[in-house]
């Protein structure tokens, strides 16, 4: 599943304090991603090994910055469409990322069940 980006940085909201931007743009990202999640009618899983591949326009912000922000979004989104049942140790096995530039920012995501 490919999800268009960029999905927001931490340090779009660690810069400016406000919880309450980060709860919109968490309610915003999470209706886009549910919307891909039903696109590519992705089945539930009991344990999932996550797979991402992000794409960012250029080589300015930091990896951590990007990933830790857009896997909590997606993950959330993940839990409130019902493929993971939650985002803790037992429905999640691990997560695997590589970043590159392209001119299609965004994150493609495999999810993989694995054994619990």
């Amino acid at each position: 599943m490919f999800i268009p980006g960029p999905l927001p940085g931490m340090n779009e909201f660690i810069s400016t304090g406000s919880r309450f931007r980060y709860n919109d743009a968490k309610k915003r990202w999470a209706q886009t991603i549910i919307t891909h999640i039903k696109v590519a009618r992705l089945q539930p899983v009991r344990r999932a090994f996550i797979t991402c591949v992000w794409r960012e326009k250029n080589k300015r912000r930091d990896p951590d910055n990007f990933i830790g922000m857009g896997k909590k979004f997606f993950l959330d989104a993940l839990k409130s469409a019902g493929i993971v049942k939650n985002d803790g140790w037992t429905h999640v096995a691990g997560f695997t990322d590589t970043w590159e530039v392209s001119d299609e920012p965004g994150v493609f995501v495999l999810i993989e069940e694995v054994a619990e």
